[in-house]
């Protein structure tokens, strides 16, 4: 929905200032969801940038924000349970849900 990482053709990428000057403001994070996901944890102002994002977009509409990250954590549960996840990331997904699981719960404490 929100599309800030974005997956094209297997390689992740992140709308950022930091790549403004480059076609579509899109900086090329990795060629799969773990070097992504490394690339992205080591860029600190780039992680800054996208946390501001991340907190403007639930501010301005947390009901939306809510259910779009519930939605995109069943979704993922639903290809674990599937096996659609390579084993080889299969950690860092469930890590994510949890991430995402711990953020929506501070939403229910801020709300």
């Amino acid at each position: 929905m929100y599309k800030l990482i974005v997956n094209k053709n297997k390689k992740y990428f992140v709308h950022t200032e930091q790549a403004r000057k480059l076609e579509d403001g899109m900086l090329l994070l990795g060629e799969n969801r773990k070097s992504a996901f490394k690339a992205f944890k080591s860029n600190l102002p780039l992680v800054n940038e996208i946390a501001d994002k991340v907190e403007h977009l639930t501010h301005k509409d947390q009901d939306t924000a809510k259910s779009s990250l519930s939605n995109y954590i069943d979704y993922l549960n639903q290809r674990l349970r599937d096996c659609q996840v390579d084993s080889q990331v299969k950690e860092q997904v469930e890590m994510e849900i949890q991430e995402i699981e711990t953020y929506l719960e501070e939403l229910d404490v801020i709300s």
